[in-house]
């Protein structure tokens, strides 16, 4: 019996590190924090406060590829693309051209609601945004 025991030892453990090892090809694959749902991807309603010609209004749309960020904004200014997009932790930074200016574009996340600043060099304006949801039908 003692005999069977030793015998069976060696093939459980080779049974167990067999079924353990796969040799499928993971590449393909996308990490769980990339499927995940993002807080930050989707449509954001902003509102540019103080201006000199006003408030502009308009949608800052965020998308994810991969690991990176990509945004633009679309309203009052115009359509363009943020360059350099990152959000790290609940900051987010990028900027766009406007008229030959570069605007940077700085501010936090709190749930649904997005404040920061918009400007150059010296002058800034208040950005504020709250994130808009779509209902999904049954």
């Amino acid at each position: 019996m003692k005999r069977k025991i030793n015998l069976l030892i060696p093939l459980a453990i080779a049974i167990t590190i067999s079924s353990c090892h796969s040799n499928k090809n993971l590449s393909g694959l996308t990490p769980r924090s990339v499927m995940l749902a993002d807080p930050y991807t989707g449509d954001w309603e902003f509102t540019i406060e103080d201006m000199p010609s006003g408030d502009a209004e308009g949608i800052l749309n965020i998308d994810k590829q991969g690991y990176h960020y990509r945004a633009s904004v679309s309203g009052d200014i115009g359509d363009m693309d943020l360059d350099d997009v990152t959000i790290q932790g609940e900051r987010l930074k990028g900027h766009f051209q406007y008229k030959g200016f570069r605007v940077n574009v700085k501010g936090n996340f709190e749930g649904d609601i997005f404040e920061g600043k918009v400007g150059v060099t010296l002058i800034s304006y208040p950005f504020k945004a709250k994130k808009l949801y779509t209902l999904v039908a049954d």
